[in-house]
């Protein structure tokens, strides 16, 4: 299963410049998939000398993906519910540049009635820039 931009923007309520993928593949709805972030010069982030994506930002790739994949499960995916990143071990050591593809392998490890568990990586190309586990936490359960 694979979800476009369009897909992704009715589920998300995230917008410019605080949306973060831009397609979404290989979704196994509840389990995997992979979130795509084309980095551009244009990023609000990308200022001065340093044009490079902070690793910060990878976490948030992340989370976004791991939604696209729950809501590929769910009986109502336009009505999710409102999730926040409750917490994170991640490490970043890469950065991501103007026309790098960023890449979110994203594995949903165990849902406990409103909290998921999920691990991930970063790449771009055949590198990896980061990788780690997150927390979301649910304010209702999710109904899969």
């Amino acid at each position: 299963m694979n979800l476009s931009i369009a897909d992704i923007k009715k589920i998300l309520p995230h917008r410019a410049p605080f949306l973060f993928i831009d397609k979404v593949m290989d979704i196994i709805p509840g389990k995997s998939g992979v979130g795509y972030k084309l980095v551009t010069a244009n990023e609000t982030w990308l200022t001065g000398s340093d044009m490079t994506l902070p690793g910060s930002f990878f976490i948030e790739i992340m989370a976004q993906t791991c939604a696209m994949i729950c809501a590929a499960d769910a009986p109502n995916p336009d009505n999710l519910g409102q999730g926040y990143l409750a917490g994170f071990d991640l490490d970043c050591p890469g950065r991501a540049k103007p026309g790098d593809i960023i890449a979110a392998h994203v594995s949903i490890i165990k849902i406990w009635g409103s909290l998921i568990l999920a691990s991930g990586n970063i790449m771009v190309e055949q590198q990896e820039l980061g990788k780690g586990r997150f927390t979301i936490g649910l304010v209702e359960p999710v109904e899969m």
